[in-house]
């Protein structure tokens, strides 16, 4: 099943502030369910990436840059994802109106 929707896995670690514990506790929900990952710095698409990949999540990955905020250094990293098709979608990109 695919649904329209996006998760920023590192703010639910972040959130979760990154304790081993409470992350394994999420795993198994994690491992059961397709999401896409979305990033919007290179930071967070890295840690994602690896994080993923180290738990065999089934995740596919998006990056954008948010309109309200954006940061035009991470130009370059969208571009080279892009390039090297590393992202199945990008994100961000509509009026994502957040407070």
């Amino acid at each position: 099943m695919f649904v329209d929707v996006h998760v920023h896995l590192y703010d639910v670690l972040e959130t979760l502030n990154f304790k081993r514990t409470a992350v394994y506790n999420i795993l198994p929900q994690l491992r059961s369910t397709y999401f896409c990952s979305s990033s919007h710095c290179s930071t967070e698409f890295t840690y994602t990436k690896n994080f993923c990949t180290e738990h065999q999540l089934n995740a596919v990955y998006s990056f954008g840059i948010h309109p309200q905020d954006p940061h035009e250094a991470e130009l370059p990293t969208l571009e080279n994802l892009l390039q090297t098709k590393s992202i199945q979608a990008i994100g961000e990109i509509g009026f994502d109106l957040y407070d």
